[in-house]
């Protein structure tokens, strides 16, 4: 151990001028991203350490006591639905090394959405210009569900951290073996605190064996993502298997239970039979009555959270506050700037008829009121599919992690606003390359519009 301790101490040396100066360039390229870090970070230090002095939430209280249990041997007591042992492990480590669980809490929920925000400039400055990246930075800096985050004593920050840090390596324009790694150890740490990063791994896997150029190196990277995904998430489900006879303590139909918006006294009754069963159970004991919720949840509800189609919803992501259904607009605008579309007869013609097809099987199949979205997605996804080879490959990563992640998600009804945000930074990112980069070119295009015209007139 000795020996190991002064090679490393002798590395860090020999190698402490050249540390120096990648710090020195790091600063000077990137002083805008971690001024704006910093503010936040100071800004929200001061309201969590001297205004919001209470245990305002349950949870925190909950993971904290669940964790001591796990640290003093009384593991039978510890599992909590739907969220595994990572969280409570660190918040009763953290609380009895300070002493103040409150206290340990708040320090993880802040240097985790500092981190958040750090990492946004970096995940985008991969997608597109660092103009847009520090525009998208502010999105993140000034979200009210990030600042709500950074104070409250949740289990929430920390996996989202990590799911971010995996997210910068996935979008890495030039990727090597160890990117693929670290993406996988990262999605795995997330993991462990909660299981939603799991569809995060999905959409990379998938994207790795459909869009990768080359087969061969399609498959050898999802290997290198999937097998340290498991063995860093392997201690977790090894544990779970021992005190609860399966992999997860996730129990979907408990929240069914909860939270289906459409329910019968029948089902409720024979759900709770089935309460500690799987979710297939779930689904056979009333298919119809569970694709209702399902895509209920998929086009209403969890959208509802991003921009607010609903009165009742006060609990979203927009980027347009005042006004948050507003906010897709934008992020339309992006995606159709990064797919180069010409709307040309052919494009809208397409585009009308996809329309119409969709509003008319809305009619027949569904109801507008909650089906409405399809409006939208169908011809998006048209575009989409018809220039997706216009589209960076990383960029199209992240726009397949967002269908993945509503398609499983949606399962169930989000209740919070923030359970979207490994998701969410492709709509502020979007936006913002429609600001600062598909508004002035749209200026351009009519300004040459218009000296073409007055040309003509002159002829």
């Amino acid at each position: 151990m000795m020996i190991i301790t002064v090679l490393i101490y002798s590395i860090l040396v020999l190698n402490m001028q050249n540390l120096k100066m990648s710090i020195i360039q790091f600063k000077n390229e990137n002083k805008l991203p971690i001024i704006v870090t910093a503010i936040f970070f100071f800004t929200f230090f001061y309201v969590s350490f001297f205004h919001h002095l209470t245990f305002t939430e349950s949870d925190g209280i909950f993971y904290y006591l669940s964790g001591k249990e796990l640290i003093s041997g009384n593991i039978e007591y510890t599992p909590i639905i739907g969220a595994p042992i990572g969280g409570p492990l660190l918040h009763a480590t953290l609380g009895n090394i300070l002493d103040d669980p409150f206290v340990a809490g708040k320090i993880i929920s802040l240097l985790s959405c500092t981190g958040v925000v750090f990492t946004s400039f970096f995940i985008t400055k991969n997608l597109f210009s660092r103009k847009v990246a520090l525009i998208t930075q502010l999105f993140f800096a000034v979200n009210p569900k990030i600042a709500h985050l950074s104070i409250m004593v949740l289990n929430e920050a920390a996996p989202l951290f990590f799911i971010f840090i995996s997210l910068y390596y996935a979008t890495k324009k030039q990727k090597f073996t160890t990117t693929y790694v670290l993406v996988g150890i990262f999605l795995g740490i997330a993991f462990c605190f909660r299981y939603q990063s799991a569809f995060i791994l999905i959409a990379f896997l998938v994207y790795l064996l459909i869009f990768e150029r080359k087969r061969i190196f399609g498959l050898r990277n999802f290997c290198l993502t999937l097998f340290p995904f498991l063995a860093t998430i392997s201690p977790l489900l090894i544990f779970n298997n021992l005190i609860l006879g399966k992999f997860s303590t996730l129990s979907t139909n408990f929240y069914f239970l909860d939270l289906f918006k459409f329910q019968t006294e029948s089902w409720r009754q024979n759900m709770g039979n089935i309460v500690d069963e799987g979710i297939f159970s779930a689904f056979s004991l009333d298919p119809f009555l569970f694709l209702k919720n399902y895509f209920y949840n998929l086009l209403f509800h969890n959208p509802d959270h991003l921009f607010k189609f609903s009165v009742d919803v006060y609990d979203t992501l927009s980027i347009i506050p005042l006004f948050p259904i507003l906010g897709i607009l934008p992020a339309i605008g992006g995606f159709l700037y990064i797919t180069k579309i010409n709307l040309n007869k052919k494009q809208l013609s397409i585009l009308l008829s996809t329309f119409f097809i969709t509003f008319l099987l809305i009619g027949l199949f569904g109801t507008l009121e909650y089906h409405f979205m399809l409006l939208v997605i169908i011809p998006l996804s048209v575009i989409g599919i018809t220039n997706i080879h216009k589209i960076p490959n990383n960029v199209l990563f992240l726009l397949i992690s967002c269908i993945i992640f509503l398609i499983f998600i949606s399962v169930l009804p989000v209740y919070r606003a923030f359970h979207l945000f490994p998701i969410w930074l492709i709509l502020p990112a979007l936006s913002s390359l429609f600001f600062i980069e598909a508004i002035p070119a749209i200026q351009v295009k009519i300004k040459q519009l218009r000296h073409f015209r007055g040309t003509d007139d002159e002829t």
